[in-house]
């Protein structure tokens, strides 16, 4: 399925308002406190995104960098809540990017395919940080997943979040890297929305049948990307778990 026909299936689906029953969105709420269908919500206003004005989003968003004691180096931008008060706390969301968004320039992983959540995580209803970091290997490489925790600590040392409610969601490769990140560290997030990207490999679902998990594809995307998530889902379902998977016709 092309971007573009994904962007044109899920607005259509959104301004239908064909949204998920209520039930099904506590089913994730996974008892924290705070919105519970937050990153519900920022992820389905996520998905219809398309392409904005990427300038009026870098105006918006923190730049900074991060480099471990080896040398690796990390840059990230930073969305604040809207109003942001640090005498309360706020959830964070974990963004990463795709494939084609990789480099160090800071700006690509905020180009497009963003603007939608910054907007979502800027409401007053869903106020909170927006961390999008820009790797250029991938995600699942472990010098990149350890610079993606060290940032994500820094942020949180910096600035008020509530830890109980981290969220990460990634598009492609970030899909497939918001995969490995609640695999090596399940307890580090409330729920995690992977799209159009599954596990590198399918693992047992011990790891992870604790962390809610909300997958979404679209119906004619490469076996490659599907077929993972799919088995994936299955099987922390079966082992009890709380995941949903949402196929998008087309």
């Amino acid at each position: 399925m092309q971007q573009q026909d994904v962007v044109n299936t899920c607005v259509q689906r959104f301004s239908q308002r064909n949204m998920p029953k209520a039930s099904e969105l506590q089913r994730l709420d996974h008892g924290f406190h705070g919105p519970r269908v937050l990153m519900q919500t920022i992820t389905l206003m996520f998905v219809v995104a398309n392409s904005v004005a990427g300038q009026s989003v870098r105006e918006t968003a923190l730049a900074g960098s991060y480099t471990d004691n080896r040398g690796n180096r990390m840059p990230y931008r930073l969305f604040l809540p809207p109003d942001y008060d640090a005498t309360r706390q706020y959830p964070i969301v974990l963004f990463l990017h795709g494939g084609r968004e990789t480099g160090v320039d800071n700006e690509a992983q905020i180009a497009e395919n963003i603007a939608d959540l910054v907007q979502a995580t800027q409401t007053q209803e869903y106020a909170s940080f927006l961390l999008a970091p820009q790797t250029n290997h991938t995600w699942w490489i472990n010098s990149q997943h350890e610079l993606v925790k060290a940032i994500l600590f820094d942020v949180e040392r910096t600035f008020a979040v509530d830890k109980r409610r981290r969220y990460v969601t990634g598009l492609s490769m970030g899909g497939t890297g918001t995969w490995e990140m609640i695999i090596k560290e399940p307890d580090l997030f409330a729920a995690a929305m992977p799209i159009a990207g599954g596990p590198r490999v399918v693992r047992s679902p011990d790891a992870v049948k604790d962390v809610p998990i909300w997958g979404t594809l679209g119906e004619l995307d490469s076996p490659v990307i599907n077929d993972p998530m799919v088995e994936m889902i299955s099987l922390v379902q079966n082992a009890g778990g709380r995941a949903n998977l949402t196929i998008f016709e087309g």
